[in-house]
């Protein structure tokens, strides 16, 4: 089985990388792949959205969510 990764954060309030991303283009992503990829996969999202609030931010239960800890985040790296 292969792991298909990618990367989500909300950017703070104001930030020059105020991406116009939402946890839906994540969820779409996890779909296409799904839809086009035919070997068995895992599909996960690296985020600062912690696993018990997934689904509450909007992502889709088939997104596994690998939290991240910001508070280690050094500004303007």
């Amino acid at each position: 089985m292969i792991t298909i990764a990618t990367y989500w954060w909300q950017p703070d309030p104001g930030s020059k990388f105020a991406a116009p991303y939402t946890p839906a283009d994540v969820n779409l992503l996890q779909r296409m792949v799904k839809r086009h990829l035919t070997v068995p996969h895992k599909f996960v999202c690296i985020t600062d959205v912690g696993p018990d609030h997934s689904i509450e931010r909007g992502f889709d239960p088939d997104v596994w969510l690998i939290p991240i800890d910001r508070s280690t985040h050094v500004p303007g790296t």
